[in-house]
């Protein structure tokens, strides 16, 4: 149940509109909210004496960034976050449902194949999460909630990343007592064995409604963890078998999480009778079909399954009602609302590129019509080109009078036959992707979607080995994947490339005193070869006149991980600053010498943020999510290009057609000049067959995939930073959908 707000409740957390209170943890107060596009979000609003420890505010970021890169079906995905406001936060996407907590509480314990499957998708969360580098570190009933079509892990609010220091200080113990690892009470280094732990106990709490070492003080729960064996008389054999496993006081005794998935996604395969086939299937078979299974079959006894499917989302009445307001209000003073995160970032609050960038989120959806016009350069090469008209049937929009390629309807014509999904490939697009399954799925809750962002080169695999429907790939098929592809697409049929979304890759630089800094291609090729060292090296002050710039040394971070990121930035100075400045072919790994590497574009983040004098590159979401300010680029045009999504689709429309047929590749001009054009940018796709699709998938698909290139669907994802396609491109896509078999 949502309860009222009261009146020390913010009104507004960054972007989101506060609706109501879902409850209050150890880290701080839950709210729901409203996203600027009416999306459920639920927001985590750090308490101020966590937010005042030292450190705090640069871990929490941190962790919050590495947070963002989880996805699973199980998982409730984060999508916003700010460390740095008055009261720091982080936002997940909302999951309707009931905790365990309360599901236990109001219909009481869960029956044995319930369980399995309860700890089936609790173990692939895990694993989603463990791949992303972070360990949980806080699995409890209350932050497990039970869906329709499976329980979802939520909360990454205290998430810490795999061998990084502790998010609290030391002396602090994070978690909730009874449902903690003993390595977390002895201070011991926390890993992906202490969330088995948890799940151990989560699972003896769903089938007996009380933990395995009973009720008391921290310290009286603390030494029964640590010292004394769990109660499990009480469970059913083969559960209590596996909880005393995970249970295990030496975290190397314990079960991994792919062994328990594997075991337990047996058990919900195999039924309440497992059978020698069954838990003989293969790993991958079990985990590819998991959530299908809980999706298809109730996976809840019925009372539950009923009160779980009616949720009620409506708050309940007002204790202390928030005073009503004819016309906006000024903002709360400090003694009205002490612990209030901020509506809108003051000039004092906010720096000034982080105020334009809220602003310019928060419209950018409003801009994604008006790109039509400002589109010629792809309008006329899909216009002109006949080899790239559909060549079999016609558009979706002309087939069914509520679609239009012109005029898109907003919500997804859906597919009703029950086909699922599976698909995988880039982890640029994993939090749009999210969002995509998200809302097409209550539109159309009979099709069931599962993406896992392992990166474009495994997501390519596994298209062209028959395991996916489609792949999300940052770069399009090479010749010899073309090839390869004829072998899995039947009839005849080839891979081919739908652009869906653009990600700006951004330069972001922590130069004090330096918000606004204008670089070319030349002077970014210079600083990373090391050819510039200094930030007032006479190349940069002649790009930044009346700027003054300090006599710092610059420290250059990269990737040090093969990455499309890379390869954007090594083409983009390959095609502009000049084989005497820039040498390297571009490539998945970072070709220059020198510098600093980073594993992942949240390091290279955290890195920029605090070294002063550095400079990285990292997609445009990561450079919002920490406030980083970011280099506008000389392109040659009147005036410098600053990232944004509305520059980067520009850039995608200064681009070129080169697929043939109902491929649809496009060729990113890196040297274009046009007013307003952000070159610097990748384009990710998805790749399907034009026919021969696998059997069982293909409406599926086409709905899916309609949905995300249009309107509603490309509106969703420029509000998170990445660039929608332009007009005349998506309606392209839409159309060439409609043809695939």
């Amino acid at each position: 149940m949502v309860k009222a707000l009261t009146a020390d409740d913010p009104e507004q957390v960054g972007p989101y509109r506060i609706t109501g209170r879902l409850g209050v943890g150890g880290m701080g107060r839950v709210y729901l909210a409203a996203s600027p596009g009416g999306r459920q979000v639920a927001v985590k609003v750090i308490r101020p004496e966590l937010a005042d420890e030292p450190g705090f505010r640069e871990r929490f970021a941190r962790e919050a960034s590495a947070a963002q890169a989880v996805s699973g079906a199980f998982t409730a995905a984060v999508v916003g976050v700010d460390p740095h406001g008055a009261a720091p936060w982080l936002a997940t996407l909302y999951v309707p449902g009931l905790s365990l907590a309360e599901a236990v509480a109001r219909h009481g314990t869960l029956p044995e194949p319930s369980v399995y499957a309860l700890g089936a998708g609790l173990a692939e969360a895990l694993q989603a999460i463990h791949a992303a580098g972070l360990i949980h570190r806080d699995l409890k009933p209350s932050n497990v909630l039970l869906a329709a079509d499976g329980p979802r892990v939520i909360d990454f609010g205290i998430a810490m990343e795999a061998g990084a220091a502790a998010l609290t200080s030391t002396g602090l113990v994070v978690g909730t007592p009874g449902f903690m690892a003993p390595e977390q009470f002895t201070r011991q280094t926390v890993g992906p064995a202490a969330d088995v732990f948890c799940l151990g106990t989560v699972l003896a709490f769903a089938a007996t409604g009380h933990g395995p070492f009973g009720t008391g003080s921290s310290h009286a729960m603390g030494y029964r963890i640590v010292h004394e064996e769990p109660e499990l008389a009480e469970l059913p054999v083969r559960v209590r078998d596996i909880v005393a496993r995970c249970l295990a006081k030496d975290p190397g005794v314990r079960p991994t999480v792919p062994q328990l998935l594997h075991e337990l996604a047996g058990l919900v395969a195999a039924g309440p009778q497992p059978n020698s086939a069954a838990t003989a299937a293969a790993p991958d078979d079990r985990t590819r079909t998991l959530a299908l299974a809980l999706k298809q079959s109730p996976w809840l006894p019925s009372p539950l399954a009923t009160a779980v499917s009616g949720v009620d989302h409506t708050v309940t009445s007002q204790a202390e009602p928030k005073p009503a307001h004819a016309a906006p209000a000024e903002p709360a003073t400090p003694a009205s609302k002490p612990a209030q995160a901020p509506t809108q970032a003051s000039p004092s609050q906010s720096r000034p590129w982080a105020r334009r960038h809220r602003t310019k989120m928060l419209i950018s959806g409003l801009l994604v019509a008006a790109v039509a016009s400002l589109t010629p350069v792809v309008n006329n090469a899909i216009s002109d080109r006949g080899d790239n008209s559909p060549s079999e049937g016609g558009s979706q929009g002309s087939d069914d009078p509520k679609a239009s390629s012109s005029e898109p309807v907003s919500a997804p014509v859906c597919d009703d036959s029950g086909q699922s999904l599976v698909g995988s490939g880039s982890s640029v697009q994993k939090t749009a992707m999210d969002t995509w399954i998200k809302d097409y799925s209550a539109a159309c809750p009979n099709t069931q979607i599962n993406y896992s962002a392992k990166g474009s080169g495994a997501g390519i695999s596994e298209f062209l080995t028959g395991l996916t429907a489609f792949s999300g790939s940052d770069a399009a098929l090479e010749p010899t994947e073309v090839e390869q592809s004829k072998s899995i697409c039947q009839g005849g049929g080839t891979g081919i490339n739908l652009p869906m979304l653009g990600s700006p890759v951004a330069l972001a630089h922590n130069i004090p005193g330096v918000d606004s800094l204008v670089l070319d291609s030349q002077a970014i090729a210079k600083i990373y070869t090391g050819k510039i060292t200094s930030w007032n090296d006479a190349a940069v002050k002649e790009l930044n006149p009346g700027v003054v710039l300090p006599a710092l040394p610059i420290q250059a971070f990269h990737r040090s991980s093969s990455s499309g990121v890379n390869q954007t930035l090594s083409r983009y100075l390959t095609a502009t600053a000049g084989n005497d400045n820039w040498p390297y072919a571009p490539d998945l790994d970072w070709p220059a010498p020198g510098g600093l590497g980073a594993q992942s574009s949240s390091d290279v983040a955290e890195q920029v943020k605090q070294v002063n004098g550095s400079i990285g590159y990292v997609e445009l979401t990561y450079a919002i999510a920490n406030s980083l300010n970011t280099v506008n680029l000389d392109t040659g045009a009147d005036r410098p290009v600053e990232p944004t999504t509305e520059t980067a689709s520009e850039g995608i429309a200064a681009s070129r057609m080169v697929g043939t047929g109902k491929d649809l590749a496009v060729d990113i001009d890196y040297s274009t000049s046009a007013e307003g054009a952000y070159p610097l940018l990748l384009v990710t796709y998805e790749i399907v067959c034009d026919k021969g699709n696998l059997p069982g998938t293909l409406d599926a698909l086409k709905s899916f995939l309609t949905y995300t290139a249009g309107a509603e669907g490309q509106r969703s994802i420029s509000e998170m930073g990445y660039a929608p396609l332009p007009a005349a491109l998506a309606t392209k896509v839409r159309e060439t959908v409609g043809t695939i078999a």
